[in-house]
């Protein structure tokens, strides 16, 4: 009975056991998602990316202001996210085109004929992410 009683009085005991009854209650998904776990987030932005490029005339400045403040974590999440995507004339009309991963997508619109600084600073941001840069 004594070893119940000190059980009461550690304060991890009520800090754990109320984060049991948070899971319980709101859900794993939910506490997931305020926390940034879940996936969710970077769907989102991948999206937006797509957005970006599939009209005519890519919206770097969107794309720059997108991904410089995510980590190399969150990038490479946000990469998985995006998969690939129908690429056809000018991004967008995939309709004859292949699917391409994000990297091919980059690759075909940030050309550096039309500004390699723009190529550049999206190269520096993506080497947080550690992965190999493709384009």
């Amino acid at each position: 009975m004594k070893k119940l009683g000190r059980m009461f009085k550690n304060k991890w005991f009520w800090i754990l056991g109320g984060f049991v009854l948070l899971l319980v209650f709101v859900g794993f998904k939910t506490i997931a998602a305020a926390l940034g776990l879940s996936n969710g987030k970077y769907v989102e932005i991948a999206k937006k990316l797509n957005w970006a490029m599939v009209r005519v005339g890519t919206d770097e400045n969107f794309i720059f202001n997108l991904l410089e403040p995510l980590s190399g974590f969150e990038l490479v999440k946000v990469y998985n996210a995006f998969g690939t995507q129908p690429y056809g004339l000018s991004g967008g009309l995939g309709w004859f085109g292949n699917d391409l991963n994000l990297f091919e997508w980059f690759d075909k619109e940030f050309s550096p004929i039309w500004d390699r600084k723009d190529l550049e600073k999206l190269r520096e941001i993506w080497s947080k992410s550690g992965m190999e840069i493709t384009f």
